[in-house]
Parts: structure tokens; sequence; C-alpha cells
């Protein structure tokens, strides 16, 4: 195989949810067995340890690092970092699944990697929405979640893209706004150093990075190709907030230590009423309310981002998401 995949996991506590995450990965080596998995333990209080350990001892692509840095996810993929052996890296949170429809579709989408310009492939379908049992989930705040990652990947490929072959390449001039980023070539990472004080903002930093060294950032629409779902089908209020003032605070941070700019006018103005307009296509109540619940959410989170944005990285890893 021309490529080897190294899969990066930091996990704290994962006992109730990361089991499936590596059976996934199982299916993974299957299908594609030059790869590896590399988990960061940070601190773990819980059985996340043991099922880890019982996982590894089944599974020699499988290691694990006991580390307590206790301050956000990026500090334990530093530390993971010299252990990799693949050319492409897949950050890979603990919550998430890899899913893809079949082996010729995780093939194609890891041959993409052959072209040398193409440095990061961006997210580019929904982690909530491509759950098989969307269409069952109550959970307002999950679905309010899911509805606004849907239409935020919609947008940005639409309005910063242009379309290459059977995929988009985001296009640097047109970008107000910046794609997460959780699947890199390892070679282009290293062209540019990390900035300690953005590892709250690591999703992002990742996609500037890779422009900044002269790589294409791209994403796709195929559904069947790999990409990450959840493996909860719940989320609080609550936690959507948190999880919303963080990336904002963060982006904020990337904003200021990369000279660019995400404007409101003339991102999130337009980005919101792309929201409204569309939200009358939607067929549920249920969606509806989920869809302006979202909106409600970003303006406030929008207003409280102003008050947190002068804390530290350990303050805005604070708020990640509790299972």
């Amino acid at each position: 195989m021309k490529h080897k995949i190294s899969f990066l996991m930091a996990a704290h506590n994962e006992e109730k949810i990361i089991e499936k995450a590596l059976e996934k990965l199982i299916k993974f080596h299957e299908d594609y067995p030059d790869m590896e998995v590399l988990i960061g333990l940070d601190g773990c209080t819980d059985n996340t340890l043991s099922i880890v350990k019982r996982f590894s001892q089944k599974n020699k692509f499988l290691k694990y690092f006991e580390l307590n840095e206790r301050n956000g996810k990026q500090a334990i993929l530093e530390k993971l970092e010299p252990h990799i052996k693949g050319d492409i890296v897949i950050i890979h949170d603990a919550d998430w699944s890899f899913v893809y429809n079949s082996k010729k579709d995780l093939i194609e989408y890891i041959s993409l990697f052959d072209n040398p310009k193409i440095g990061g492939i961006a997210d580019s379908i929904s982690s909530e929405f491509c759950r098989d049992d969307f269409k069952e989930i109550n959970s307002i705040g999950f679905l309010a979640s899911a509805w606004g990652n849907h239409f935020l990947i919609d947008y940005i490929k639409k309005k910063f893209t242009e379309k290459k072959y059977n995929y988009y390449v985001y296009d640097i001039k047109k970008m107000k706004f910046f794609p997460f980023l959780d699947v890199y070539r390892r070679e282009a990472m290293k062209k540019t150093r990390h900035k300690e004080e953005l590892r709250a903002g690591d999703h992002v930093e990742r996609t500037l990075r890779i422009i900044n060294a002269g790589y294409d950032v791209i994403a796709f629409d195929n559904p069947n190709w790999p990409h990450f779902m959840v493996n909860y089908n719940k989320q609080s209020i609550k936690d959507l907030i948190n999880q919303k003032v963080r990336g904002i605070v963060a982006k904020k941070k990337i904003q200021s230590s990369y000279n660019v700019k995400i404007p409101f006018f003339g991102f999130y103005v337009p980005f919101l009423s792309y929201v409204v307009l569309n939200s009358f296509k939607v067929k549920r109540l249920r969606d509806f309310a989920a869809i302006y619940t979202y909106l409600f959410v970003m303006f406030y989170s929008i207003i409280l981002a102003k008050i947190k944005q002068r804390a530290s990285v350990k303050e805005i890893w604070s708020l990640r998401i509790k299972r």
C-alpha cells in the first residue's frame, strides 16, 4: 500500500463510548492493514485504560500511552507525534467513529493523497447528520448541532472552494471562514510550527498551517467516502453553548495570531441568513425548532464569547462536552 495511516486519539474518561470507536478502527485495519492507532490516555480515572488495554492486547497495531497533561486534546496529540510512523495522519476523537461504505470507497479516499499537492482533507460531511438513526433522534441540542454543522459545511464548500475533478479545493483568496481539518499529510504539517497558545483551535489551525505551507486543503460531497460519525445521540443545550463559545474564542485567538479575519458582516451575517432561508426546506417541526435553537445558541454564544475572550487554553478546554 502506498500510504501508511496513523490515527491519533486523546482520551480522558471515555469508558462509556470509546469501544465503538475502537471497533470501527479494527474494521478499518481489516480493509487497510498498513495503519496504526496511537492513543494518549490523559489522566483517566474510570475504566478507559482497561478497555484500551484489552483492545491493544488483541490488536498489535493499537498502542497506548498513559499521560497526565490535562491541558486539552492538542497537548496529548503533541506527545504522540514522535511515535507516528505514517505519512497520513487522522486525528480521531474518542467519541467518534471513522466510517465509510466499502473498501473501494476507502481506497479512493486514501488515494487522493497520491496527488502531492493535497495536504489535507477538511470536514466534508456533518458527523451528526450522517447517523443512520438521525430521523429517530429527539434531543433538540443534538439536532441543533447537527443542522448547524450541516449548514456550515455546505455553506463554506459553496462559497470558498473551486470544484476540481471529484473534490473541491479551498481558495485562500475567497475564504472568510476556515474549515475544520483532521486528516492531513504529515509532511505538510512539518513545514510550519504549531503555536501553543492556539491549542484550543487545533482543527482550524491545521487548515491554516497546511495552506501556509503551500498545499491544497480539499473537501468532497460523496457520502460513501470515509468521514467521522459521532457515537452519541444526545446533547444538552448547555453543552452546545459551551462548544460554540469555545470555538468562537479559539478562532479569535487564531485570527490574531495568523493575521486573518472572520468578518461578522462578511461571514456570520450571510451564513446565518443562509441558515434561515434553508430552514423552510425542512419537513419536520422538530428539525425546524432545532434550527432556530441553533440560531439562538449562535447569537448567545457570540455575546458570551466576548466575556471569555481572554481565557487561557486550559479554561477554554474546560468547556468540553461531558459524556
